[in-house]
């Protein structure tokens, strides 16, 4: 299935609310902004998405919009074989999930290592406080631990915030959805495209069914249009900064909030 892999939706009320939202936690934040450029779509049915060009979704934004807008936010996202999402409500975490914990947090303590600097974690992801936890015993044992790894269990409260509650997500899910029939993929044994196309298939978010399009030019004369359907709709690399994009589709880059 040639589609994107990151898929991020606020609900909003106010466009112009969003963008200053978007300016104003992307100024104050010290965790890092990967991305140079996002886009935001139009709405349907009070959901927009938003399309980051690193192809990885910031979930440090989409809570604290959440929290702003008073609003729900919900991101999904394939990063090799790793898959995470999140689903807030009014800045709190409804469901949170990642199928490969222990490899999530050596990496980035790995780059914890690399950068030092602390102030880069997110402190209200449990597993990044875990993190915080292990890079100081590294510190302590100093070069010793060359290679870092997990040689302690992660605790329980924090495998248990990352599990997955597929029933959390029931707001978000198409009415027809059967909650077994996706929760069953969370277990072991299945392929991350597996994974991934079960979950976009059972939600009823923008841009996701077939029967959603979009139309567009890839001329310079706009009376010439193509259209796009689905959700290959929201894959970033469909829409590279020299592309025209949707009608009602906006912009934000590094310059909006440095």
């Amino acid at each position: 299935m040639n589609v994107g892999r990151v898929f991020a939706f606020v609900k909003v009320q106010s466009l112009e609310t969003l963008k200053a939202s978007i300016k104003d936690i992307n100024r104050q934040r010290t965790i890092p902004i990967l991305y140079r450029r996002l886009i935001y779509t139009t709405p349907k049915r009070n959901w927009l998405a938003l399309l980051f060009d690193n192809e990885l979704v910031d979930f440090y934004l989409l809570r604290n919009l959440s929290r702003q807008l008073g609003s729900e936010t919900f991101g999904l996202n394939l990063a090799g074989i790793q898959i995470s999402y999140r689903y807030f409500t009014d800045g709190k975490i409804e469901a949170g999930y990642e199928s490969h914990l222990e490899l999530k947090i050596i990496d980035r303590l790995r780059r914890l290592i690399v950068t030092q600097n602390m102030d880069e974690l997110d402190r209200n992801e449990p597993a990044e406080v875990f993190v915080q936890y292990l890079y100081r015993i590294y510190q302590q044992k100093g070069s010793v631990w060359d290679t870092p790894s997990l040689d302690r269990p992660i605790p329980a409260h924090i495998s248990n915030h990352y599990e997955g509650d597929i029933t959390r997500l029931k707001p978000l899910l198409r009415p027809d959805v059967d909650i077994r029939y996706v929760k069953e993929v969370l277990s072991p044994g299945y392929s991350p495209e597996t994974v991934m196309e079960r979950l976009i298939n059972a939600l009823q978010l923008p841009y996701l069914s077939p029967a959603d399009e979009v139309l567009f030019s890839y001329d310079k004369d706009p009376s010439l249009k193509r259209s796009l359907n689905g959700p290959t709709i929201l894959d970033p690399r469909r829409w590279p900064e020299t592309h025209p994009l949707p009608s009602g589709w906006e912009t934000l880059t590094i310059k909006d909030w440095t």
